[in-house]
């Protein structure tokens, strides 16, 4: 997930919320809020709350939420907004808002450890980081891996031996990775550089192959559709947008 996704998700939850007044979300990287992206020179993007960095923004598998008064899963008092930031090995962050200000609880082997205990909260957060380490690093480097395909990054005349090695990494790192997002940015840029450049360097046939076998079709949709939608919410309904999504589907049809 990128910050800028991250960010809009946080403040349209806020604004659904009617919690504007109370809570801030950042725009841009360090501008300080109660919900914001920090990032220090050669580090990763990290959200935080009030300028406490928390876990790297590339971590976040998902964003849940739910808002109101009284809800008998609740951590703090009080609370009338809660995100529950989904992590890899199972981790959970939960965020709450209400009269008594952001709480944070780390949720762990089934452990949940709050802020109310600082020392412990700080041992806490170390452990999760540990844990979704490996995943944000395996992540990372598909990402880098992946900008070699980009069109203006070289992908189309870079040699057909290195193109060919790093294809086969890519496909590895999704096979191991538990985060579906991977694979649809995979199948996403072998689709984009097979209709609109002309390359097929990504074998786009094979990964749309692993998205129909594991049962993703829907899910994959979806990704596209996001990631076309304009600033209002709406589908474009361009030649660049119909010209990618139908030749996606006549690829899904003929397998």
């Amino acid at each position: 997930m990128t910050y800028e996704k991250m960010l809009e998700i946080f403040r349209e939850t806020v604004k659904k919320a009617d919690m504007e007044d109370s809570v801030s979300v950042g725009h841009f990287k360090n501008e300080y809020a109660d919900i914001m992206v920090s990032q220090c020179i050669d580090k990763p993007e990290y959200l935080a709350i009030q300028g406490k960095d928390l876990i790297p923004v590339t971590a976040i598998r998902n964003i849940l939420f739910s808002y109101g008064e009284d809800k008998y899963y609740y951590h703090y008092g009080l609370t009338t907004l809660q995100f529950i930031i989904v992590l890899p090995n199972d981790a959970q962050l939960l965020l709450e808002f209400g009269e008594c200000g952001p709480g944070i609880v780390v949720c762990l082997n089934e452990e949940e450890v709050s802020d109310e205990k600082p020392n412990d909260f700080k041992s806490a957060l170390v452990k999760i980081n540990e844990s979704i380490a490996l995943p944000v690093e395996q992540e990372s480097f598909f990402y880098s891996l992946l900008s070699c395909f980009y069109y203006d990054g070289g992908g189309k005349d870079t040699d057909q031996h290195e193109c060919e090695v790093i294809r086969e990494e890519l496909y590895r790192l999704v096979d191991k990775s538990e985060n579906k997002e991977l694979l649809f940015q995979l199948a996403n840029t072998a689709l984009r550089n097979y209709v609109y450049e002309d390359n097929d360097d990504l074998d786009v046939i094979r990964v749309f192959k692993m998205i129909k076998e594991q049962g993703l079709v829907d899910d994959f949709k979806a990704f596209i559709k996001n990631d076309n939608i304009d600033s209002d919410g709406n589908i474009p309904v361009t030649g660049y947008y119909m010209s990618l999504i139908a030749k996606g589907l006549e690829i899904l049809q003929s397998l």
